[in-house]
């Protein structure tokens, strides 16, 4: 019988190569599957690339979780390569003759929590468990929720936090002490929304970016009354709450932790069918900023989705202002916020270079036509004083926000060429050159995004792990003031929407119809 050598010459000059030279060339593959083939040819091929198949794990399934753990009992050293790990399970539902029979995908599962213990080099972790508001458990066929999340990772958080003292048995090493980032979404059996005992990943000493979605983040929260050796004590850089109820209290007990917080990201529950446990932020302004002041010093970045189209007046806002925050550079605010009243009454700080608004001015779910009218008619002089308060402000843009509505897994999302119709009518243009010139007048940069699901399937945040995330498309860019991105790029430089850059003559400034910042 012929040997290797006989009919793989190319292979054998490659395993005359040094150790280093075929790292290189392992570096540069991206295929999980092309490294699993190549570790199989010989042990050298196995040892050196085995780190750069488990270095990156994602799970789906209760079987996926039984062939890991399976893996790594027979070879624990290969937990330790592990950095980036992702439990992403999903539940999925068989239909047949009999009628609808659940899977036992998710059996299994629950091998995760004998294999998170051991994952001492780790630095990324998402756990990803299938979402109450989701298909089976939405529809004609009520399906009872049978789906928690099966993994029990909070003990092993607070084993990892120092400000607890539950370290590790045998005086080893604290767990997850490279930990980084850490994404959940997670529902419970009974509380299915509360975050509860999960709290604790607050008091981490090492995480620096920190996701939740679908949780209310109330004051039922078990951590530490306030404790000079704890607060400002944690490496927390971002944190991003996605569809969740906030409570304005139980956020100023969160924020009292992280040292030095760059970036917050305050998502309220708008899509997700809950009875919220916590009024929306808008109802307690006093307690919301004072909760945002206590990392003024630090905060780049704030974006705040709101969950009620409700107006404080401006003489009941509190003594904390944005302009107190001077390391403010971005900020990212939708309709219902309640800091659009802070900044079009006490304006913002000198160091914001960015202002971000979000609109409802495109609503594809129309019952009347596919156009994709617009909506609301007192936006325009919303507009202009937000902008006017910030003339400092280099960069505005609006981004016009993807809408949703009832029906939304049934409905397919509208269609690109469809999005670009709404401007080839004048008067809407003209909306647009208004608001532009006058920015662009103060030597103020102005874009206009769409979001838009390219596919045309729609989904609702948060997107899990295989659903669509909608893109921002360029509409149009200041730098280009009678250019639209229409397919073919229309230049729209006729000489009357190059002479209409103020109202028409038959026009009040109340008739205008603009960008619907307000309903």
């Amino acid at each position: 019988m012929a040997g290797p050598g006989s009919f793989q010459p190319g292979f054998c000059r490659f395993l005359s190569l040094a150790d280093e030279m075929i790292l290189a060339v392992i570096e540069r593959v991206d295929q999980s599957e092309d490294l699993c083939t190549l570790a199989r040819t010989c042990g050298r091929f196995q040892a050196l690339v085995e780190p750069y198949i488990y270095r990156s794990v994602l799970v789906r399934t209760g079987a996926n979780a039984i062939c890991l753990a399976t893996a790594l009992d027979r070879r624990p050293s290969r937990a330790l390569e592990i950095q980036h790990f992702e439990v992403r399970y999903i539940h999925k539902v068989v239909v047949d003759d009999t009628g609808i029979v659940q899977s036992d995908n998710e059996s299994g599962i629950e091998s995760i929590d004998r294999i998170l213990p051991h994952l001492r080099n780790l630095r990324h972790l998402t756990i990803e468990s299938p979402c109450i508001n989701n298909n089976p458990w939405r529809g004609d066929e009520m399906i009872p929720w049978r789906s928690g999340c099966r993994i029990r990772y909070t003990p092993l958080f607070r084993a990892a936090n120092r400000a607890t003292s539950l370290e590790v048995h045998s005086n080893g090493p604290l767990l997850f002490n490279k930990l980084q980032t850490v994404v959940l979404h997670t529902h419970g059996n009974t509380q299915r929304f509360e975050l509860g005992d999960d709290a604790v990943i607050f008091l981490h000493p090492t995480l620096q970016n920190l996701t939740i979605s679908c949780s209310d983040i109330t004051t039922r929260m078990p951590l530490p009354p306030a404790i000079d050796n704890i607060e400002k004590t944690t490496s927390l850089r971002s944190l991003t709450f996605i569809e969740c109820n906030i409570n304005a209290i139980a956020l100023g007990i969160i924020l009292r932790y992280p040292r030095a917080l760059k970036e917050i990201d305050l998502g309220e529950r708008i899509h997700h069918f809950h009875e919220s446990p916590t009024k929306p932020l808008v109802h307690y302004d006093r307690e919301f900023m004072y909760a945002l002041y206590q990392q003024h010093e630090s905060l780049e970045y704030i974006r705040h989705v709101g969950r009620r189209r409700w107006r404080l007046d401006p003489s009941q806002l509190g003594p904390i202002t944005l302009r107190d925050f001077k390391s403010l550079r971005c900020l990212a605010l939708d309709p219902k916020s309640i800091l659009t009243t802070h900044i079009t009454t006490n304006g913002a700080p000198k160091s914001l270079e960015t202002l971000r608004l979000f609109s409802d001015y495109v609503h594809c779910f129309n019952p009347q036509a596919r156009s994709l009218p617009h909506r609301g008619r007192a936006g325009w002089k919303e507009l202009v004083k937000i902008t006017d308060k910030m003339r400092h402000v280099r960069q505005v843009d609006i981004v016009l926000a993807q809408t949703f509505a009832d029906g939304i897994l049934t409905s397919r999302g509208y269609k690109m060429e469809d999005l670009h119709r709404i401007w080839q009518a004048k008067e809407r243009r003209q909306d647009v050159y208004r608001f532009a010139f006058v920015l662009k007048d103060q030597g103020r940069s102005f874009k206009l995004y769409a979001e838009h699901f390219q596919t045309g399937e729609i989904f609702i945040p948060p997107f899990l792990y295989g659903e669509e995330t909608p893109v921002e498309h360029v509409i149009y860019d200041s730098e280009e003031p009678y250019v639209f991105n229409t397919p073919s790029r229309q230049k729209y430089q006729r000489e009357a929407d190059q002479n209409d850059r103020g109202f028409a003559e038959n026009e009040t400034e109340d008739e205008v119809i603009v960008l619907g910042l307000t309903g």
